[in-house]
């Protein structure tokens, strides 16, 4: 994810205007649902198997690339 968000961060940041602060926030969402994924992962492995659990993941990443591409606010950013 670090190696998307140093990519990705100086084009957000020039089309949206972004401060600093918000970069920071954009990061740190970032990390954030990382970590929400990360600790809930293990537990959709184990309730629903691996098999869902990564049909699952990815049809959440696919959502929310979706809604990143869609995305012509800086809070649409951040929701995403």
């Amino acid at each position: 994810d670090m190696g998307v968000i140093s990519g990705a961060l100086p084009l957000l940041s020039a089309y949206f205007r972004l401060t600093p602060q918000q970069e920071e926030l954009i990061v740190s969402l970032l990390y954030f649902g990382g970590g929400v994924g990360a600790a809930t992962g293990g537990f959709l492995c184990d309730r629903f198997g691996r098999k869902f659990a990564i049909l699952i993941t990815d049809v959440m990443f696919g959502l929310g690339a979706l809604w990143l591409y869609s995305a012509n606010t800086v809070n649409g950013v951040m929701a995403g």
